[in-house]
This record gives structure tokens, sequence and C-alpha cells, in this order.
């Protein structure tokens, strides 16, 4: 009897082929055929190869269909687009500068550093560009006889403008298939786009771009971005319902800078690429290095983004949500934590506090710190308050001790000791440098162990370090916490100036204070007997009014431009722990080996 079902194989060639050749072979007419000797069997091969085609075929148009198992990053787009999410583009880094013109011949009031003024830089053999995107007016000051600027924001990228040209309902109308930008790698959040209607004469108004806290009705000048399957930023505006529709006959300027992203981070030596007539530029200042660069959303990000957006809805009522909602609204951010009033150190009931790590340096600047607040504001719950707080950094400095077998490794001592130095950095960027981050001891000793088979043992010991930041002249007191116990006289620092002494540091005291010293010849005398405090149970040590000199202040915040003292002490624990916004690193490396 022949078989009247064919069976549904596995989609793999050659099962196919057998399964075909089962199939047939039940035929009477084909009961003793020869498949291999034939033909027929090309023609199986065919049929074998357009079947397992389909079937994989099918198998990844139904990947790309969900967001989990999607791989084109064009349907990982359009399946994020279904909850609601759009992804992250590229963000310029940002720098300011402080900027003194002195008049060329009689001073006007006011002179102006236009839009699209650059500025540039070079870093090794790549030159990068720096832009104002928004007129600044320096008033005269007839006393000095100079024009000044503080803190002038410049951008990194390629500035461009593209016009557009609002047609009636079809393919040129943008509120249906958008101005479409012809780069990649735009910066949506510093974009700026601008409308002339037909019955505004020659004015162009500027558009918000949208977010998920503005109240938009019908008349609401606001504009929408997403990204098309071509990987290219698209503008889009309302329909007349949600966003006011510009008419046929409009036009659209969109003004907007092309980012390299991070690699614009760090820089802070500039020069002016155009002069203004008048005037002379006389001194640039560099206030605050270029940080906050970074790449658009990757793949990864959008897939794990896209669900945490879908489940905070765009409303701040869980610890989650604030910290997802910041990261939304600063995109830079490197990591970030939020928690609520009553679980603060002290409790503040009504509050929530968020603390961001920037993608570069150490802490976002104070503009940034109120844009994110005035969005938590209208995002979150009415009688709670959110409040920014900076990352507290526990800088760790390890030094690794270590035998190795020469017989047994393949390199030298020399490159032993930088093998394990880049085995702590790696350790460091996969398990530290981040919120609710904890130095284990014993994982840390494996990781050196484990970098090359000549190594017999290593004996790794670190004392911690915080930054206190204290410029000359100027009356600082703090409380810096540890947040691990710590031993007792262990506490030392770095040299600064007071009063006259010019070899001052704090070092630990009888009980619990912590003294200022100055130090000749190897020789301590103490200075001030009661600078602080220390508690070595919690690791916080409180330091009293104080002010330093302007000599031996030996550390510098590049980013914060300030200079500080940094205090350093043993922890009595072996694994090092954090606490709310608290950030583990490892800051300095040493290692040394012998062979056994």
């Amino acid at each position: 009897m022949s078989n009247q079902r064919l069976p549904l194989a596995t989609p793999d060639f050659d099962t196919i082929k057998e399964s075909l050749k089962d199939y047939l072979s039940t035929q009477p007419e084909l009961r003793d055929y020869d498949f291999e000797g034939s033909v027929l069997s090309v023609v199986l091969d065919t049929l074998a190869y357009n079947s397992h085609m389909n079937a994989f075929y099918l198998n990844m148009v139904g990947n790309e269909n969900f967001l989990s198992t999607a791989v084109k990053r064009s349907s990982v787009v359009n399946n994020a687009k279904d909850l609601g999410y759009s992804p992250r583009t590229a963000v310029s880094a940002r720098a300011k500068l402080d900027l003194q013109f002195t008049p060329d011949g009689t001073p006007a009031n006011a002179i102006t550093i236009p839009k699209g003024f650059v500025f540039g830089s070079a870093a090794g053999s790549k030159v990068y560009i720096f832009n104002v995107i928004d007129d600044c007016v320096a008033n005269y000051d007839s006393v000095a006889g100079k024009y000044t600027i503080k803190g002038l924001p410049i951008y990194e990228g390629r500035r461009f403008t593209h016009t557009y040209s609002v047609g009636p309902n079809g393919v040129t109308d943008p509120t249906l298939g958008g101005c479409v930008i012809p780069n990649i790698g735009v910066d949506s959040t510093s974009m700026k786009v601008f409308v002339n209607v037909p019955s505004a004469g020659a004015e162009f108004v500027q558009y918000k771009q949208y977010d998920k806290t503005l109240v938009v009705g019908n008349t609401s000048r606001v504009y929408f971005t997403k990204e098309n399957e071509n990987e290219l930023t698209t503008v889009t505006f309302g329909d007349g319902i949600l966003g006011f529709k510009p008419p046929a006959g409009s036009t659209v300027r969109i003004e907007y800078i092309v980012s390299s992203g991070s690699e614009g981070n760090g820089i802070r030596v500039f020069q002016a690429g155009q002069v203004i007539p008048g005037v002379t530029l006389t001194s640039l200042t560099c206030t605050q290095t270029a940080s906050g660069g970074i790449e658009r959303e990757s793949v990864s990000s959008i897939k794990f983004n896209a669900v945490n957006s879908f489940e905070s809805m765009g409303r701040g009522v869980t610890e989650d949500d604030y910290a997802f909602l910041t990261k939304s609204v600063y995109p830079s951010a490197k990591s970030v934590i939020a928690w609520g009033g009553q679980r603060n150190d002290p409790p503040a009931n009504g509050k929530v506090f968020i603390s961001v790590q920037p993608s570069s340096g150490t802490v976002i600047d104070d503009e940034d710190k109120a844009a994110i607040e005035e969005y938590l504001i209208k995002a979150g719950v009415v009688t709670v308050t959110p409040e920014i707080v900076d990352p507290d950094y526990v800088f760790v400095d390890t030094t690794t001790a270590f035998t190795y077998s020469a017989t047994a490794s393949t390199i030298l001592a020399g490159e032993l000791e930088t093998a394990i130095k880049n085995t702590i950095i790696a350790y460091n960027d996969a398990n530290l440098n981040s919120f609710k981050s904890m130095l284990r001891y014993s994982n840390l000793l494996t990781a050196i162990d484990s970098t090359d088979n000549g190594i017999v043992s290593n004996i790794t010991t670190y004392t911690l370090a915080k930054r206190f930041y204290a410029k000359p002249g100027v009356s600082v007191f703090g409380e810096l916490k540890f947040s691990n116990k710590i031993a007792v006289g262990s506490v030392k620092s770095s040299t600064f100036t007071y009063g006259t002494f010019t070899s001052c540091s704090f070092k630990s005291g009888v009980g619990s204070n912590l003294n200022i010293v100055n130090t000749v010849g190897g020789i301590d005398t103490i200075i001030v007997s009661k600078a602080g405090t220390i508690d070595y149970d919690t690791g916080n040590i409180t330091i009293n009014p104080m002010k330093t000199g302007a000599a031996n202040m030996s550390y510098f915040d590049d980013m914060l431009q300030s200079p500080y003292i940094r205090i350093t002490a043993t922890p009595v624990e072996s694994n090092v722990s954090s606490n709310h916004n608290q950030i583990v690193t490892i800051e300095n490396i040493s290692a040394n080996g012998r062979s056994v």
C-alpha cells in the first residue's frame, strides 16, 4: 500500500532529501527505482534545496518579527516602536569655554558670537570641530575694556542645515513620510527644527521635540524623531490632532550636528576657527573638558531599554522608573541609580535621590542636573521631589607581589607585570566602576593567577582613597565616606600648603582625631591636632573648615577644574563594598614578580 502522506522532516538538506526518497519509494510506480543512479536524484536535490531555503527564510522572517529574537537593526527598531520606544541617537561631546575679546577700534555696545561659529582641536592625527549652536551676546565692559563670555557651550561634530518643502498629503508630506536626514550619526539632542508657514511671511518658528511629559494638542508646535529602515533619522510633525500639522507650502529648516560620539570626549585644548569683525580674541580658557559624547544606541541596548520603557510608561513611580527616565533624558549616562528618601542617610521623606555616572569624567555639570530634575518633576509623582546627587567614588590602589616559574611561562617578567596590570584593568571594567559594585578579593586573586600558566601565586593588597576638593585660599570642609571599616592609624594624605607650612598632610591622630602635620626630613610636626574626626568602624572622615595654600596641591581634576587632596586608608576586610551612590573603582595598579 502506498504512503499517501509526505512526512514532516527537520529542515536540513539531507533529511529533507531522504524523506522525499522514502516517500517516493513507497509509490507503486517507483518501488524498484534507483534514485541515486538516475536523473531523478538531481530533481530530489533541487526539491530538497528549495525546501531547505524556504524553511531557513521563514525561520529568519519569524525571528525578525519579535524583539527578543530579531537580529537586523531595522527589525529591532520597528519592534521597539510597537512598545512606544524610540532608540537614542548619537550624542555630541560638549565643552564649555570662557572667552575675552578686545575691540580693534571704537568699541560697540555688544558683540555676537553667531551660531555656526567653530572651534578646532587636534587629537593625534585627527582634527575635531566644535560648534556654537545658539547666538551668544557679550556686552562691552568699559572698565575692563573688553568683552567677556563665560561658560559658552560648544558641541563636537559637523554642522548641517537642510530645508524641506511641505506638499499636499503624499510622498513629500513631512507629517507622513517625514523629513529624512541624509546622514548617520545625527545628534537629536542638539537638533533644532524651524517651520515657516505661508501665512507667516518670512518668520520661522522653532518647534520643540516631543517627549512624554508634554501636554500636546492640535496647536502644539512639536516634532517627532524616529529611525527609519535605512538607519537614518526622520523628523515628522503632528497630524492636526496630536500636534500642529504644517500646511502645504510650509518650509521646514533642520539644523543638526553629525557627531563623532565618544571620540570627542576628553578634549580641552581649542583654537578659534573663525574671527569676529571688529574684535580680537585675547583669551580662551576651557572651563569644562569635552564630555558626554556617545555613539548611537546599540541593538542589545534597544532590546533592553524598549521593555523597560514600556514597563515605566514614561512615568516615575518606582525607583527603577526614575533610574530609567534619567537615562532617557540624559543618554550619556554610563549608569544610573535611584533610591527613595526613606532609605537615605539621613532619611529624607518625600524625596527620591538619583545619581548619574557619566560615560566620561566623574560627574555631570549643574546645567545637566537641572534639566534632569525638571524632566523628572513632570514625569514623577506630585508629592515626590527628585534630587540629583553626584556619584561618590571609592578609589582603590592595588599592589600585587607574585611569584612565577620561568620555565612554565612563555613571556618575560616585565611582560608578566604588564599582563597582570591588564588583568586587573579588565576585572575593574567587568565588575567595578559602576553603581552597586563590590570588589571581591578571592575573585581578583583568581583572575590574577589565571593571567599566565607560569604564575605560581600572588599576594595582592590594596588601600582605599577619597578625593577632598580644596581650592587654595577657600575655606572648605566636608565628610568623606569610605563605607568600609578601616584600620586604626592608617589614614594619611597627599601634601598641601597650610598657612606658612608647605609640606603638610592629613594623618591619623590619637583616638578618633585627624591631624594636620608638617613633614620635614621625615619628622612629623603636628600643626592642627583636631582638624577632623575619624570613625574607623564606618570609614567616615569628617574634616573641619580649613584653607589650603596655593602650592603643593599635586592632584588636579581636569573635568571639575579643581585641585584636590588625596586621602588614603587601609581597609580591614578583604572585600570592598559600596552604598547607594558610591562607585568602587581601581585607580592605581602596581605589580612586581620574582622567579621561583
